[in-house]
């Protein structure tokens, strides 16, 4: 729970050629915070998605589902990867400082985590 609502890693994926974050958000209204989600491997940012972008499913008023992801083709990535997933909640209004919520996650490139 954050101020009110709630940020959850719901499911990660890793294969071949794409690595897959399911996250969900409730308690926050888009029009009033944009919402990112970060990709940090080895400290290193690999990925930025969010809700101005596609994957977004609206569950029920302020209650949201997103889908990342990111294309790796062009990664030299090992079989397992460790991740810290960022959940960044930007709100609007400068005056409002941003929520984040961060997960770790480690990986295996046949979509299972360990």
């Amino acid at each position: 729970m954050v101020d009110g609502g709630a940020i959850s890693l719901r499911n990660a994926d890793y294969t071949e050629n794409q690595i897959k974050i399911g996250y969900e958000v409730k308690g926050f209204s888009l029009t009033e915070y944009n919402i990112a989600c970060e990709l940090y491997r080895d400290g290193n940012l690999i990925s930025t998605s969010g809700s101005t972008g596609g994957g977004l499913i609206e569950l029920d008023e302020n209650h949201y589902y997103f889908i990342g992801y990111e294309n790796i083709t062009q990664m030299n990535l090992p079989e397992s990867i460790h991740l810290n997933v960022e959940i960044k909640l930007i709100p609007n209004d400068f005056r409002q400082k941003s929520i984040t919520s961060s997960f770790d996650v480690s990986l295996n490139s046949n979509g299972t985590s360990s």
